[in-house]
């Protein structure tokens, strides 16, 4: 039996019709093509080879060949034999495909995530919230980078194209948030939770929000929650006036915007009546305004009248993007960690002094333009 050896031929020629090529290869390896290419497949070790003995085999239409090109050791391969196989199979996907969700090539699964984001379908549930765990990480540990795992982030926004998920995917999605190190997966896990869940699996989620000791887990949560359309009255209803007052300030604020959006019109005017009325609190009305305004502007104003005198503040609801508020407004309102975890949602209607940008979290949720007609009120 002959020994194959790599033709460079194949790659250095110019595109010749696929019979051309075959012959080509059987004339160069002295075996009938099929047998050549197969072999091609297999003992082809650089990228270039690898991906050139695939594309002789779809151009050949052999399709058994591509097939067993998801078991090449060359990750391009694969991803080309993927990509190629899935647009000729029907959805759900075959188990050959879907098994590459274990594949050791991080732009193998990614190829798969966004196949499965177009191929939508109910039994390739299980394999999207596997991928959602993936710890493959496109940061630099050398330089002290917090970790990012945009294979995971992806899969979760393809769970979340769905139209509904059941209990069991949400306590997936709340496990995998809570436990990740990328908090901004978390902040996708938890809002596709808040968004596409049962009401069981918002009160889930609240939970979490209500462990100690207090973590970013916390304020994520309820940031979820505070962005969702709908939140049930039950968890809305177990914010305390002393929760806004006495918690730390990131989870203050944010459940002041939760409170603001979601309860009882009479219960939020009532409570951001007696934050006005707090020392170290009072940045807080100024969430609670703007979110109220969508929902009753003449209560939103009297609340605002609350702030002292002629305070620049007060014309929150009134600004454009050609006269935002000026840069320290809030400075005389408050605590000075209530003030800055305000300004991490006011931020976009606040003008920038020195032209530095201001320092927010990437993960947080902030204010959209409240001042345009028919911007929402939470990003």
């Amino acid at each position: 039996m002959r020994r194959w050896r790599y033709c460079p031929i194949l790659s250095s020629q110019p595109r010749r019709p696929c019979s051309s090529k075959l012959r080509v290869l059987e004339l160069a390896s002295g075996e009938p093509p099929d047998i050549a290419l197969k072999r091609a497949l297999e003992l082809s070790i650089t990228p270039a080879d690898a991906v050139d003995a695939v594309s002789l085999a779809v151009h050949a239409e052999k399709w058994d060949l591509v097939r067993l090109a998801l078991d090449q050791r060359v990750a391009d391969a694969r991803q080309l034999a993927l990509e190629t196989l899935s647009a000729r199979e029907s959805t759900p996907f075959g188990p050959s495909l879907l098994a590459l969700i274990d594949d050791k090539g991080s732009r193998v699964r990614r190829a798969l995530v966004g196949l499965l984001l177009e191929r939508q379908h109910p039994k390739h549930y299980d394999a999207l919230l596997k991928i959602c765990r993936d710890s493959w990480s496109n940061t630099e540990p050398f330089h002290d980078e917090p970790p990012s795992y945009p294979i995971a982030r992806e899969a979760i926004d393809a769970i979340g194209s769905y139209d509904q998920l059941d209990d069991d995917a949400c306590t997936q999605l709340i496990d995998i948030g809570s436990t990740s190190a990328d908090r901004l997966l978390r902040v996708r896990a938890f809002t596709v939770v808040s968004n596409k869940g049962t009401a069981g699996a918002r009160r889930a989620l609240w939970a979490v929000s209500e462990t100690r000791p207090f973590d970013w887990r916390n304020v994520d949560a309820i940031d979820a929650l505070a962005g969702c359309p709908f939140v049930e009255p039950d968890i809305v209803s177990s914010v305390g006036l002393a929760d806004l007052l006495r918690q730390p300030a990131p989870i203050a604020a944010s459940k002041s915007v939760l409170v603001a959006a979601h309860a009882d019109i009479e219960v939020a005017g009532a409570t951001f009546d007696k934050i006005a009325h707090s020392d170290s609190s009072l940045p807080l009305l100024l969430l609670g305004c703007v979110l109220l305004a969508r929902r009753d502007r003449f209560l939103a104003n009297r609340l605002l009248d609350l702030l002292p005198k002629d305070h620049v503040a007060r014309g929150i609801l009134n600004i454009s993007d050609q006269n935002l508020l000026p840069s320290g407004c809030i400075d005389d309102l408050g605590h000075i960690r209530v003030r800055q975890e305000v300004l991490h949602w006011l931020g976009r209607g606040i003008t920038i002094e020195n032209r530095k940008t201001r320092r927010s979290s990437v993960a947080r949720r902030r204010f959209a333009a409240w001042w345009e007609a028919g911007s929402g009120a939470v990003v």
